[in-house]
C-alpha cells in the first residue's frame, strides 16, 4: 500500500468514525426527537451554515494556494492571526444580519421556534473558524492532528448528545446546545495547535488582510454557488413543505455524507500534497487514484440502492422509511461529489479561483431554479432529483479540466 494511500486511509479512518458517530447520533435523536423534532434540529443547523459559509468569504480556501508559493512556513503566522481576527468581525456581521431577518421577515425561517434559532446561531464563529483553521492544519502539514482533533470532538459530541436527550431530557433545546459545544472544541483544539506554531502570538498584517480577502472574494461566489447546491435544498424544503419532510431529507442528505468520506479523505490529502509540492507535481498519483475511486464509489452507491430500506430502518426506525424516496436520487450525485472532491486542489491549486466560483455559481443558480419551480409542487423528492441533475453535470466539468490537466502534464513531460 502506498504512503498516500495511508494517508487517504487515515484521514478517511478519523472520518469514518466521526461520520459513524453521527450516524448514531442521528439514529439517537431520530428515535427520540421524531421527524418533527429533526426536522428543527436540521433547519436550524442550515440556516447556521449558511451564515457561516457565507460570512467567511472563502478566505480559508485560498490558504492552500498561498501556502503552496512558499516553501517554508513563514506565511502561518500571518495568515493565523489575520484569520483570527477576521472570525470575530465576521461572526459580529452576521448575526447583525441574522437578527435583522428576524425582525424584518421571521417568516423566513420557515416556523422555526426563534429560541432554537438563538442557541443554534451560538455555532457560527466556531463554524467560521473552522473553514480557516481546518485549511491551516492541513495546508502546514498537520493532517494527523486533524485527524484526531476530529475524532476527539465528535466523540464528545455524541456523548453530549446522549446526556442531554437520555440523561436530562433536554429535546431538541439539548441536541443544539450539545452541537454549538462540539463545534467550540474542535475549534478549540485547532487554536491551540495553531497557536503554537505561529509563535505564540498573534500578527494582523493589514496587507495580509487584502491579499486574502481580494482571493477570497474572488472564490467566494464558489461559496456562494455551494450553498445553492447543499444548504437552500434543506432551506426549500423547510419553507415549502412540514418540519417531517426536513427531517426526512436531512436524513437521507446525512447518508450521503456517509458515503464520500473516502472521497474527503481524499481531499485532504491531496490539499497538503499540492501544498508541499504543486498541482502539477500531483497529478499522476492523483490520477490513479481517482479512478479507482470513482469505480469504488458507482459500485457503493449501486450496493446502497437496492439495500436502503433496511438500512434506513435499522438505524432510524420506520417512521423514517420516507427518506428512503430521496436517497435513491441523491445517490446519483455521489459520483459528481466524488470528482468535485478529488479534483479541487488542480482548480484551487492553479489560482483558478473565479474560474472555479462561476462554474459552482452557475451550478448553483441552476440548483436554485428547479428548487424553486419543484419544490413548491412536489416537496422534497423534487430538491434530491435536482442535486442528482446538478452534480451530474458538475461531474462533466471536472471530467474536462481532468483532461485538461492531463494533457498539459504529458506536454510537460515530452518537453522535460
Amino acid at each position: 500500500m502506498s504512503d498516500t494511500w495511508r494517508k487517504i486511509i487515515a484521514s478517511s479512518g478519523a472520518r469514518v468514525y466521526s461520520l459513524l458517530l453521527g450516524l448514531a447520533s442521528l439514529a439517537v435523536t431520530a428515535r427520540l426527537l421524531g421527524p418533527e423534532g429533526r426536522g428543527v434540529v436540521a433547519g436550524v443547523a442550515a440556516w447556521g451554515s449558511l451564515f457561516a459559509t457565507i460570512g467567511s468569504l472563502s478566505m480559508g480556501q485560498v490558504v492552500v494556494h498561498h501556502a503552496a508559493k512558499q516553501a517554508d512556513r513563514c506565511w502561518i503566522e500571518p495568515l493565523f492571526g489575520v484569520l483570527l481576527f477576521m472570525t470575530a468581525i465576521l461572526s459580529l456581521l452576521m448575526w447583525s444580519v441574522a437578527a435583522a431577518i428576524g425582525y424584518v421577515k421571521a417568516d423566513l425561517y420557515g416556523g422555526l421556534p426563534g429560541w432554537a434559532l438563538q442557541l443554534g446561531f451560538l455555532s457560527i464563529p466556531f463554524l467560521i473558524w473552522q473553514s480557516y483553521g481546518s485549511n491551516l492544519l492541513i495546508s502546514s502539514g498537520n493532517l494527523k492532528f486533524y485527524n484526531r482533533a476530529q475524532v476527539v470532538a465528535s466523540s464528545v459530541g455524541f456523548l453530549a448528545i446522549v446526556i442531554a436527550l437520555v440523561w436530562f431530557e433536554r429535546g431538541v433545546a439539548g441536541v443544539l446546545m450539545a452541537m454549538v459545544a462540539t463545534t467550540a472544541l474542535m475549534s478549540g483544539m485547532g487554536i491551540s495547535k495553531l497557536w503554537t506554531l505561529a509563535g505564540e502570538k498573534v500578527v494582523i498584517q493589514t496587507q495580509v488582510v487584502l491579499a486574502l480577502l481580494k482571493d477570497g472574494l474572488r472564490l467566494h461566489l464558489n461559496a456562494v454557488g455551494g450553498v445553492l447546491l447543499t444548504l437552500l435544498n434543506t432551506l426549500m424544503v423547510n419553507y415549502y413543505s412540514s418540519a417531517e419532510q426536513v427531517g426526512w431529507y436531512q436524513f437521507a442528505s446525512q447518508m450521503i455524507a456517509t458515503m464520500v468520506i473516502l472521497p474527503q479523505g481524499l481531499q485532504s490529502v491531496l490539499y497538503e500534497m499540492t501544498a508541499q509540492s504543486g498541482p502539477d507535481q500531483v497529478w499522476p498519483q492523483q490520477r490513479r487514484i481517482l479512478m479507482r475511486l470513482i469505480a469504488l464509489m458507482a459500485i457503493a452507491s449501486a450496493l446502497i440502492y437496492f439495500l436502503s430500506p433496511w438500512i434506513v430502518v435499522f438505524i432510524a426506525g420506520e417512521k423514517f422509511l420516507a427518506s428512503v424516496e430521496v436517497l435513491r436520487p441523491l445517490l446519483i450525485s455521489t459520483i459528481g461529489v466524488s470528482m468535485s472532491y478529488g479534483m479541487a486542489n488542480q482548480w484551487l491549486g492553479r489560482g483558478l479561483f473565479l474560474q472555479t466560483a462561476l462554474l459552482t455559481l452557475m451550478s448553483g443558480i441552476v440548483n436554485a431554479g428547479l428548487n424553486a419551480w419543484f419544490v413548491p409542487r412536489y416537496g422534497m423528492i423534487a430538491a434530491a432529483w435536482s442535486l442528482a441533475f446538478v452534480y451530474s453535470v458538475g461531474f462533466l466539468t471536472n471530467l474536462f479540466m481532468a483532461v485538461y490537466v492531463e494533457r498539459k502534464w504529458r506536454c510537460q513531460a515530452r518537453c522535460a
